[in-house]
């Protein structure tokens, strides 16, 4: 027994030894980036490209939105909530929610780690509308020909 947890510390020494370097250079990093001087400019901008990014993903995954040329976060689109420093409430067309972060945004990119996305009521029928015609003119059909499967869109 006493064999084996001398073994076994021997082994976790020589772990802690190999794995060392690259935890102590991962909290110099996260050490560098707290001591940064950052400008209000700077920080705006991190906000306002996370929160365009975090958008972006969750009109995709929720919505099947993809006109991402469109999308742009301008002070007027989002604003800090008073009780969580991390959460933003955002206002894009007829959408509307939050993203709340794990992270400081202004200071690290991160996806949200809790989001709610919804359409406001009186644009709802509109949007579906829309995407159903999308859907029915996009809409594809598999012909058997012989030998092969050809694609032939539905007219």
């Amino acid at each position: 027994m006493k064999k084996i947890s001398i073994i076994i510390s021997f082994v976790l020494a020589v772990g802690f030894t190999f794995a060392g370097p690259i935890k102590d250079e991962f909290f110099k990093t996260v050490n560098d980036i707290e001591k940064l001087e950052e400008t209000e400019e700077a920080r705006k901008k991190q906000i306002q490209e996370t929160i365009e990014l975090s958008l972006k993903r969750a009109l995709l995954r929720y919505y099947n939105y993809r006109e991402f040329d469109k999308i742009k976060v301008t002070d007027s689109n989002y604003e800090q909530s008073d009780m969580d420093k991390y959460t933003y409430y955002i206002k894009y067309e007829q959408f509307i929610g939050y993203f709340s972060y794990s992270n400081d945004p202004g200071k690290y990119f991160s996806y949200p780690r809790d989001e709610r996305i919804l359409i406001k009521p009186e644009a709802k029928d509109e949007y579906y509308d829309k995407i159903l015609k999308e859907m029915n003119e996009n809409q594809t059909t598999r012909v058997v020909d012989g030998e092969g499967k050809k694609e032939e869109t539905k007219k």
